[in-house]
């Protein structure tokens, strides 16, 4: 249709099996023109080009080398610096807790596994709801209560295995009578990060979708970087509670 975004009508009918020439009709259905199955093809690559850039914000254009340096040097350092910035928030918050993270070194040892293991389980829902709305399978607005309870039932037993996996780590590899004790935290922070993560994967690209803002700008290192945060938080505030 002539009033729809092209990157949308072009997945959508490449998603359906479509080939060949592909008509353009207006709002009334009267035919207004082709796409040759060229043109086709150059705009799909175009469309997900510009994706692959959003989604690792390298601030690459249409080509690798017809990219000019200072170009990637100013779009990839502005997400860098702002990417920074936010993670600079968890050492804020370990400050706050340096005293707990004294006594009990091996929160901070096993930080990066919990942190870690969330952001992978963040970006596969991310992934995987951001390529739904690519093809049109998914729409924000009408499939937004069907996504989250999905990807719900998903996360609650995906983080409760994992946190499991995680107390068997700490108590084989911690010493001492609170080992279990330690143990349970970290598989505690475990499964709530992990389930947070997931959550927020979903969430945020139909967000921005919703709003049109286009969901690959809120991946991976975004993404990443924000459950880094909110797994040292989880950490350090399940510490402070239960380890004396």
């Amino acid at each position: 249709r002539a009033d729809e975004d092209l990157d949308d009508a072009l997945a959508r009918v490449v998603n359906r099996g479509g080939s060949g020439a592909l008509p353009v009709v207006d709002s009334n259905g009267a035919l207004v023109g082709a796409l040759a199955p060229g043109e086709v093809m150059v705009e799909l690559e175009q469309a997900v080009t510009e994706d692959v850039a959003r989604y690792a914000a390298t601030g690459a254009g249409e080509s690798y080398f017809g990219s000019r340096i200072q170009d990637l040097v100013c779009a990839r350092g502005a997400w860098l610096a702002a990417l920074l910035v936010l993670q600079s928030a968890s050492s804020v918050v370990l400050g706050k807790f340096e005293g707990l993270l004294q006594r009990h070194l091996a929160l901070a040892l096993f930080l990066t596994m919990l942190t870690g293991t969330a952001g992978n389980a963040g970006n596969q829902t991310s992934a995987l709801v951001i390529r739904g709305l690519a093809t049109g399978e998914i729409r924000a607005g009408r499939d937004w209560r069907r996504v989250l309870w999905r990807e719900t039932r998903v996360a609650l037993p995906l983080s409760i295995a994992l946190g499991l996996a995680a107390f068997g780590r700490v108590v084989a590899a911690v010493p001492g009578r609170m080992a279990v004790r330690t143990a349970g935290v970290v598989a505690f922070a475990t499964t709530s990060t992990i389930l947070a993560a997931i959550l927020v994967g979903v969430g945020a690209p139909l967000l921005l979708d919703a709003v049109g803002v286009d969901p690959c700008n809120c991946a991976s290192p975004a993404l990443a970087t924000a459950v880094d945060l909110l797994g040292v938080v989880f950490l350090c505030v399940t510490g402070q509670r239960f380890l004396k």
